[in-house]
C-alpha cells in the first residue's frame, strides 16, 4: 500500500537533485493519509473552529457584565446569569481545545512516521550517482530528513489546527461585530490594512535594528 507513495517520494528526491520543484502539492502532503486520518482532522477541525469561536463570544459577555454594573438593583442576577454563562463556554472550549490537540497531533504523528520511512525507504533505491554527486549533500541527509520531518509534523499539528482556530474567531468576531454593529465594524475593516502595513513596518524597523 505504501509502495507508490514511496515510489513518488524517489522521484520527488531525484527531482530536488535536479532542480526540479521543491515545494510539495496538497496531494503529496497527504499521499498517507487514511480514511481514519481524514475522520480526525475532520473532528479537529470542528474542534477547533469551536475553540475559535469562544474568545469572541466571552469578549461578548464580559461587555455585557460592564453594562450590567450600571442597573444596582439587577446587578446581582444579571452578573450571576453571565458568571454561570462565561464558565460554561469556557468548559466547551476547553474541551474543544483538547479534543483539537489530540485529533491533529495524532495525525501529525502517524502522517510524519509514515513520511519517514518512505523517505528512508527511497533514498536506500537511489543508486551510487545520487551520492556522489555533490548537490545531493549525502553527509547532511539525516539532519536535512530529521529537521524536514519536525517542520512536517508541526505544520500538519499545531499550525493546522491553530489557523483553522483563529481563522473561525476572526469571522465570528467579524459577524459579531456586523450583529452588534454595522457602521463601526466596517470603519473598523477599512482600517485594518492600515493596522497590518503599521504593524508590518514595525516589525521590519525592529528586525533592522536588531
Amino acid at each position: 500500500m505504501e509502495a507508490a507513495p514511496a515510489a513518488e517520494m524517489a522521484d520527488m528526491e531525484k527531482g530536488k537533485n535536479e532542480g526540479v520543484g521543491g515545494t510539495a502539492t496538497l496531494k503529496e502532503t497527504f499521499m498517507f493519509a487514511t480514511k481514519e486520518d481524514y475522520l480526525l482532522m475532520l473532528v479537529g477541525a470542528v474542534a477547533a473552529a469551536v475553540n475559535g469561536v469562544g474568545e469572541p463570544l466571552l469578549i461578548v459577555f464580559f461587555a455585557g457584565s460592564m453594562s450590567a454594573l450600571t442597573d444596582p438593583e439587577r446587578i446581582m442576577s444579571t452578573m450571576n446569569r453571565i458568571a454561570i454563562t462565561i464558565t460554561v463556554i469556557g468548559c466547551v472550549v476547553l474541551v474543544a481545545g483538547t479534543v483539537q490537540y489530540m485529533c491533529y497531533a495524532r495525525v501529525s504523528s502517524r502522517l510524519a512516521r509514515k513520511m519517514r520511512k518512505a523517505w528512508y525507504a527511497a533514498l536506500m533505491r537511489q543508486d551510487m550517482e545520487f551520492y556522489d554527486n555533490p548537490r545531493s549533500n549525502a553527509a547532511g541527509l539525516a539532519a536535512k530528513m530529521s529537521s524536514s520531518m519536525m517542520t512536517y509534523e508541526e505544520g500538519l499539528g499545531a499550525k493546522l489546527a491553530m489557523g483553522i482556530q483563529f481563522l473561525s474567531g476572526a469571522l465570528s468576531a467579524l459577524l459579531i461585530g456586523f450583529l452588534y454593529n454595522f457602521y463601526v465594524s466596517l470603519i473598523t475593516i477599512a482600517l485594518m490594512p492600515l493596522v497590518a502595513g503599521a504593524l508590518s513596518w514595525l516589525g521590519k524597523l525592529n528586525s533592522d535594528q536588531a
